[in-house]
């Protein structure tokens, strides 16, 4: 019996049965979590080409711009997801990857604490755990190098020095636990790229979803901690809309001279009318294979 509490509803992820608890007023999941455990799963999983022109979504070793991986094909893939939030990602990416092991870093110890109840709800705690406390901190008690995926949607706002939350996080308010989910309080873009960094594996990816707006910030931030931008796709709400999203995979160590814009990911073909492609990243598509797609 898993406790739930009277500000929180348990949300249908509409995968296998997998569900998610949330704060009834609280920052709930949304299509950027879809999105970054779908595509994230696919990257990984060398199942889906990500690229513009790439002519198969096999990983080769000949592919510019990523190096082997590390990684034995008996070996789980390890995933770390930083700034889980509820762990709608990491559960969506549970669902896709049944032999992958995933690690959930969360700041603030109620969300934490959630997110640890929705995995004992969907019987994920053999192959899933929640690390709470400042992600700064937690990070470090990872071994470098020991990680294969970094997934993150972080908070897309920067925020001035002098203008971040400060109290402590057991402390903070309703309100200001919304700020920190959309605004970078407690984990600056520098911050979350170097540690993501710090965990991968040698020719690993980062995978993260982010606003448009920053994506200046984000290439010149992954570069200054080695992580080459391999792939971007832009994710737009309609086809005749300007893109209010994107989706940008990077890898440890990467050589330069790979870097592929992949097609426009369209959210609504029209109106009230999901793309095909989101239909597919919704749920349509299987469980991915985890076999070394280098093999």
């Amino acid at each position: 019996m898993v406790t739930l509490y009277g500000d929180e509803t348990i949300e249908d992820l509409q995968r296998d049965g997998f569900r998610l608890i949330q704060k009834r007023d609280g920052f709930r999941f949304g299509t950027d979590s879809v999105l970054l455990a779908a595509l994230a799963a696919q990257r990984i999983s060398g199942s889906v080409p990500l690229g513009a022109g790439r002519e198969s979504g096999r990983a080769g070793p000949n592919r510019p711009g990523t190096p082997r991986r590390s990684r034995r094909p008996s070996e789980p893939i390890r995933v770390c997801d930083l700034g889980c939030g509820a762990g709608a990602v990491l559960v969506l990416m549970a669902a896709r990857l049944p032999d992958a092991r995933f690690l959930g870093l969360e700041a603030i110890p109620r969300i934490a604490e959630m997110a640890e109840r929705t995995l004992v709800l969907n019987g994920l705690t053999d192959r899933a755990s929640i690390l709470a406390g400042d992600l700064r901190r937690s990070a470090l008690s990872i071994p470098e190098g020991s990680v294969d995926l970094v997934v993150s949607n972080p908070p897309y706002r920067a925020v001035a020095e002098t203008e971040r939350i400060r109290e402590p996080v057991e402390s903070l308010s309703r309100d200001q636990e919304l700020r920190i989910a959309r605004e970078e309080h407690l984990l600056p873009l520098e911050d979350l790229v170097r540690h993501a960094a710090r965990l991968l594996k040698p020719g690993a990816p980062l995978a993260l979803v982010h606003h448009p707006s920053r994506l200046p910030d984000l290439l010149e931030t992954l570069r200054r901690h080695r992580l080459e931008p391999e792939c971007l796709r832009l994710v737009h709400p309609l086809p005749d809309r300007a893109p209010t999203g994107l989706f940008l995979v990077a890898v440890r160590d990467g050589r330069p001279g790979g870097f592929r814009v992949g097609p426009p990911l369209v959210i609504l073909s029209a109106p009230g009318v999901p793309s095909d492609e989101m239909e597919c990243l919704y749920g349509r598509d299987r469980p991915l294979s985890l076999a070394d797609p280098e093999e």
